[in-house]
C-alpha cells in the first residue's frame, strides 16, 4: 500500500466530489460545468483518479482558499488512501496528521468526525470513496446522479445546475409547517433532483448509501459543565487561531454572547485584537441588554468595542430581493441589509472572523419542556411534576396534571407513531382547533398552524410526516433529547444558510456553539442542569461563573427586540403585501392570499399574529422568486411527484 496523503482545507469553501461509477478506472475527460458535464470551471483540485475533488473558490477570500497538505504534493496521486477535511476542525495540523494516518492505514474511520469543529470528510481508500456530514448542518453534503457519476457537493444549488433546478412543492410545505421537525427533510432538498445526507453520517457514493456515525450521549455526566467549559474555550480558541487577523463578537449581554466575546478576548493574544458589537435599540425603553453588555464590556480592557442603534441600519424587509440566493430560503435573508452593513463595518476594523452566540440555545438547554416526558420515562415522577407546575404556572388553560398527562402519553409514544398522529391531526384538524396557549411536549418541534396555510399545504406536509414515519429516524430514544437535537439541527441549518449568504464578504461568520464537541458536552448535562425553568441557563451559569462578571451571572431574564420587528412590519406593510401580487406560493396553492394579508396586517398593528412564522413564508416567497428569476437556474420547473 503506498503511503497515505492528507489534505485539509480551512474554511467554509463549497466542495465538488466526482465518483465514477463501476470498477475503479481511469479518469474519462471532463468539461465545463455550465455546459452539461461536471468539472468546474474554477476551483482549486484536490486530487483526481478514480474519484475527482475540488474545493471551489471563485470568489473565495484568503481565509477559505489556505489549503494544507500534510505530505509532499507528489503523494496526493496515490490510488491507495487519500483524505481531505473541508471546513474548520480544532486539532493542530500534526494532531489531525497522526488520527487521519491511523485511520487510513486502519480503515477505522470513527476517529475522524470527532477532532472538534464543523467539517466534512472525504476518504479514498482503495477506490471505495466515504463523505460525511457534521452534526449540526453546517457542513451539508448533497448529491445527484449524472450520467455514469455520482456528485457530492455542500452546495445544493451548485448540483441544482447540472441536475436541474426542478422545484419539489413537498419539500416548500415541510418547510412552511415543519421547520422545527428536520427529520421530515432529512434525505431531502428544495430541489427534486438533488438528494441530501442526513447529519452525523457517512455517505457511500458507490452504492448511495448512509451509514450513521454520530449518536448522542447515553448517560448524563456530573462533570458536563467542566466539558462543556473545555470544549467551548477550545472551539472559540480554535476560530482566533485560524483567523489571518483580528476577529469580532456579538456582545448582546447575555450569557452566550458574553462567555464567547470573553473566551475570544483571551485568545486573541499578540497581534490579533478582539471587537465587540453590541445592538442597541433606543426606542424600546424596555429593552435593558446593551446595559448589561456595556458593563460586560467595561471589564475586557484588552477590547475594542461598537456599540450600534438599530435604526441607523437598513430595517428588516428592506431590498430582500438583493440578498444572495441561498440552497434553501431562511428568514436571516429578510435582514441581509443590515448583515450587510455590518460586514463592512467590521471589515473597517480589520475582522476576518466574526463569533456569534447562534445556536446557544438549542445546545446548552432543554428544549422547550419536552424532556418532561423524560422524567417520566425514567419514573422521576417528582422531579417531573415539578417541572409540569413551573411550565404551566402562566398558562389559564393548563393544569399542572393537564401537561403531566400530554407527557405521560408522549413517553410511551414512538418517533413513528408520533409522527403519525402529527400527520393525522394535519389531515383533520384546522389551525383553530390545533393550536391553544400553554407548554408543548413532543419528539420535536411543533407543527407551525397558520391560518394562511391552505388545506393542499397541510395535506402536503402530513405525507411528508408519514413518510418519515416508516423510517427508524430519530436522533435519540427519548422524546426531550430527540427534541433538543431537532433544535441544535434545526439552528445549524439556519447558521449555514447564514454563512452561505455571507459568503463573499469578510469577516466569515463562526458559531462556536455548533462545534460536534460543545454540542456532547451540552448533551451530556441531566434535564436539570439544561432546564431553563428555574433559572436562566444554569449549565451556562455553573460551566463559567469563574470567568462572567456577576452582573450576566445574575441576570434572570433576556430582551427580545420584537418592539424594532414590529416596527418593520409597520413600516414595510405595502411591500409586504405586494408579495400577493403573483405570488408562487399561491399560485402552488399552499397558502392563501387574503389571510397572509390578514396577517400582515396583524403584525403591523401588534395586535397578534404569528412574526416568527410570517417571516417564514415570506422568506420562502422570496427564496422562489429569486430561484425563479437565476439565470444559472433558468430551467426552473414546480413538480408536486
Amino acid at each position: 500500500m503506498s503511503a497515505p496523503s492528507y489534505t485539509r482545507a480551512i474554511g467554509g469553501s463549497p466542495f465538488l466530489l466526482v465518483v465514477e461509477l463501476g470498477s475503479p478506472r481511469a479518469p474519462r475527460a471532463h468539461h465545463d460545468l455550465h455546459s452539461g458535464t461536471v468539472a468546474p470551471p474554477f476551483g482549486v483540485r484536490i486530487w483526481t483518479g478514480d474519484s475527482h475533488l475540488w474545493v471551489l473558490s471563485e470568489h473565495l477570500l484568503p481565509i477559505r482558499d489556505k489549503v494544507v497538505t500534510a505530505l509532499p504534493a507528489d503523494m496526493t496521486t496515490s490510488r491507495d488512501c487519500r483524505l481531505a477535511l473541508l471546513g474548520h476542525c480544532d486539532a493542530s495540523t500534526g494532531s489531525f496528521e497522526q488520527t487521519a494516518h491511523r485511520a487510513l492505514r486502519s480503515g477505522d474511520y470513527s476517529y475522524l468526525p470527532s477532532m472538534g469543529g464543523s467539517y466534512n470528510l472525504v476518504v479514498e481508500r482503495n477506490g471505495v470513496v466515504s463523505v460525511s456530514t457534521d452534526v449540526a448542518g453546517l457542513r451539508p453534503v448533497y448529491y445527484t446522479r449524472f450520467e455514469e457519476t455520482i456528485i457530492c457537493s455542500s452546495s445544493a444549488l451548485l448540483l441544482a445546475r447540472l441536475a436541474g433546478p426542478t422545484l419539489s412543492v413537498p419539500w416548500l410545505a415541510a418547510r412552511l409547517m415543519l421547520p422545527q421537525m428536520p427529520t421530515t427533510t432529512a434525505t431531502l432538498s428544495p430541489f427534486k433532483n438533488v438528494a441530501r445526507v442526513p447529519e452525523g453520517h457517512w455517505f457511500m457514493p458507490e452504492d448511495q448509501s448512509y451509514e450513521r456515525y454520530w449518536y448522542p450521549p447515553t448517560q448524563f455526566t456530573p462533570g458536563a459543565s467542566v466539558q462543556l467549559q473545555e470544549a467551548l474555550t477550545k472551539a472559540v480558541g480554535g476560530h482566533v487561531d485560524d483567523s489571518l487577523g483580528d476577529v469580532s463578537c456579538d456582545s448582546s449581554g447575555g450569557f452566550d454572547s458574553t462567555t464567547i466575546s470573553y473566551l475570544a478576548s483571551r485568545s486573541a493574544t499578540g497581534t490579533k485584537h478582539c471587537t465587540l458589537w453590541t445592538y442597541s435599540d433606543p426606542e424600546d425603553t424596555t429593552a435593558t441588554d446593551h446595559r448589561y453588555a456595556a458593563a460586560a464590556r467595561s471589564m475586557l480592557a484588552t477590547t475594542s468595542s461598537m456599540e450600534v442603534s438599530l435604526r441607523d441600519f437598513p430595517p428588516l424587509y428592506h431590498d430582500i430581493f438583493s440578498a444572495p440566493v441561498t440552497d434553501e430560503p431562511t428568514p436571516l435573508s429578510l435582514a441581509f441589509g443590515r448583515l450587510g452593513e455590518q460586514t463592512d463595518a467590521l471589515a473597517g476594523r480589520q475582522s476576518y472572523v466574526h463569533l456569534t452566540g447562534h445556536g446557544a440555545d438549542a445546545v446548552v438547554t432543554s428544549a422547550h419542556s419536552s424532556y418532561v416526558a423524560d422524567l417520566i420515562h425514567a419514573g422521576e415522577y417528582r422531579a417531573a411534576l415539578r417541572h409540569a407546575q413551573a411550565a404551566t404556572a402562566a398558562s389559564s388553560q393548563w393544569s399542572a396534571r393537564r401537561f403531566m398527562l400530554a407527557a405521560a402519553t408522549v413517553a410511551k409514544t414512538s418517533y413513528s407513531n408520533w409522527l403519525f398522529s402529527m400527520a393525522e391531526q394535519l389531515r383533520t384538524s384546522t389551525p383553530s382547533s390545533s393550536t391553544s396557549e400553554g407548554p408543548y411536549v413532543g419528539w420535536a418541534g411543533p407543527v407551525d398552524y397558520l391560518p394562511w396555510f391552505t388545506s393542499d399545504c397541510r395535506q402536503l406536509a402530513a405525507d411528508c410526516l408519514t413518510e418519515d414515519s416508516s423510517r427508524d429516524s430519530a436522533y435519540a430514544p427519548l422524546p426531550g433529547q430527540n427534541h433538543a437535537i431537532s433544535a441544535i439541527i434545526d439552528s445549524g441549518r439556519t447558521c449555514r444558510m447564514f454563512q452561505q449568504a455571507a459568503d463573499r464578504s469578510t469577516p466569515q461568520y463562526a458559531f462556536p456553539f455548533l462545534d460536534e464537541r460543545v454540542i456532547h458536552a451540552g448533551l451530556t448535562a441531566d434535564y436539570e442542569a439544561r432546564s431553563s425553568l428555574f433559572s436562566l441557563k444554569p449549565l451556562m451559569r455553573e460551566a463559567f461563573s469563574d470567568m462572567l462578571p456577576s452582573i450576566i451571572l445574575q441576570r434572570s431574564r433576556k430582551s427580545t427586540y420584537n418592539h424594532y420587528a414590529y416596527d418593520c412590519v409597520t413600516q414595510n406593510a405595502g411591500t409586504l403585501r405586494s408579495l400577493m401580487d403573483d405570488s408562487i406560493l399561491v399560485k402552488e396553492h399552499l397558502i392563501d392570499a387574503a389571510r397572509f394579508s390578514a396577517g400582515i396586517e396583524a403584525c403591523a398593528r401588534r395586535v397578534g399574529g404569528a412574526l416568527r412564522g410570517l417571516n417564514c413564508t415570506i422568506a420562502v416567497e422570496v427564496w422562489l422568486r429569486q430561484i425563479a428569476t437565476s439565470a444559472a437556474l433558468e430551467q426552473w420547473s414546480p413538480d408536486r411527484s
